[in-house]
C-alpha cells in the first residue's frame, strides 16, 4: 500500500505559521512544553496522512490550530470543500484554543460555533476501548458510541516538548506503561495510538531522542508491535527554532490484523534540505528500495525491526 502522499499531489500555497511571541506569551509556551509548528512542515505531514477526502482527522493538542489548519487543506485539495467538518481537537491552553478556533472557522469561512474544538488535556481522555463514559467521544465527534475501539481516520500532534523532570509521576502515569526518564511527547504517542482506526495513519512533531534515548526503549517496541513506520524524517536545517532538542517528523500506519515487525516493508529515515520541494522529495524517497538521494533530500532504508 502506497502511502497518500505518493496518491495525490501536493498541496499548494502556504499559510502563515502560529508561532509564540512577546515575553509573556513565549514564557507561557516553554512552561506548557508548547512548540508551534512551522507551516511547510504540517503541509508536509498532512500531504503524507491524509488521502481520503472524507478522512476525519484528528489533533489531541492543537496549539493555534496550525497541523489542522494544514489537514483543511489537504482536504479542500482532494475535493472537500466543507473539510472543518472533518477536523477535531483538544487543547489545554484556552488562548491558544480560541486562535485556533478563529483560524480554523476564518480559513473554512464558517462561524467559530461550526468549528469542532474542546478543550481538555488529552491524557485524561479515556481511550474508546476501555469503556469511555457514554457521550464523552459524542461530545467531541470523534466517532461512535463508547466503547469502538477507533476513533479517527487521521491522528496528527506536535504534542508538549516538556523534560521528564518536570512531570509529575501521576501525570505521565496516564499516558501508559513508560520509562519514568520518558518525556510527555512519549505518552501523548501511546495513548493517541488507541484513537486511531486500523489501517489509519499518525504524523507526530516530537523530539528525535526516542530513536536511541533508553527510554525510547518501550515506545520503540510499541510502535514496532501497532504501526508500520513509514518515514522518520529529519531537516537539514533548525525548522524548530523555539525548541531546545532536535525534533524528527515520523509517519506511521496503523497495522491491520497483524502484530510485530514487518520486515518486507522497510522504514525510510529520510533527511530533507532547505528551500527544497519537500513533498515531491518525500514521494520519490518513498518509491526507493535502497540508500541514496536526488534533488532535496537523502534517504537510508532499513528493515522494519
Amino acid at each position: 500500500m502506497s502511502s497518500p502522499g505518493g496518491q495525490h499531489g501536493p498541496v499548494s500555497g502556504f499559510g502563515e505559521s502560529a508561532r509564540a511571541s512577546g515575553p509573556g506569551k513565549e514564557a507561557k509556551a516553554r512552561r506548557l512544553g508548547q512548540v508551534f509548528t512551522p507551516d511547510p512542515v504540517a503541509d508536509l505531514m498532512a500531504s503524507l496522512c491524509i488521502g481520503d477526502p472524507e478522512a476525519v482527522v484528528f489533533d489531541p493538542c492543537i496549539g493555534e490550530g496550525a497541523l489542522l489548519l494544514a489537514a483543511g487543506r489537504r482536504l479542500a485539495a482532494l475535493g472537500n470543500a466543507e473539510w472543518h467538518r472533518q477536523v477535531r481537537g483538544l487543547e489545554v491552553d484556552p488562548k491558544a484554543l480560541a486562535v485556533g478556533r478563529r483560524r480554523l472557522a476564518e480559513a473554512a469561512d464558517v462561524e467559530p460555533e461550526a468549528i469542532r474544538l474542546t478543550r481538555g488535556d488529552f491524557l485524561e481522555l479515556p481511550p474508546p476501548s476501555l469503556g469511555m463514559p457514554e457521550g464523552r467521544l459524542l461530545d467531541l465527534e470523534l466517532g461512535g458510541p463508547a466503547g469502538e475501539s477507533a476513533v479517527c481516520d487521521v491522528a496528527l500532534m506536535n504534542p508538549p516538548y516538556t523534560r521528564q523532570e518536570r512531570l509529575a509521576l501521576e501525570t505521565k502515569a496516564r499516558g501508559g506503561a513508560l520509562s519514568r526518564r520518558a518525556g510527555l511527547h512519549a505518552h501523548f504517542w501511546m495513548h493517541l495510538a488507541r484513537f486511531v482506526r486500523p489501517g489509519g495513519w499518525l504524523g507526530a512533531i516530537t523530539p528525535s531522542t526516542w530513536l536511541s534515548a533508553e527510554y525510547g526503549r518501550e515506545l520503540r517496541a510499541f510502535l514496532l508491535k501497532h504501526f508500520r513506520i513509514r518515514f522518520v524524517i529529519g531537516f537539514e536545517r533548525d525548522v524548530f527554532p523555539d525548541a531546545t532538542v532536535e525534533a524528527c517528523v515520523t509517519i506511521l500506519e496503523k497495522r491491520v490484523g497483524c502484530t510485530g515487525a514487518d520486515a518486507t516493508l522497510p522504514v525510510r529515515f529520510l533527511s530533507l534540505s532547505a528551500g527544497a520541494g519537500w513533498l515531491p522529495a518525500a514521494s520519490e524517497a518513498a518509491r526507493r528500495e535502497s540508500d541514496g538521494g536526488g534533488p532535496g533530500y537523502r534517504v537510508r532504508v532499513v528493515p522494519q525491526v
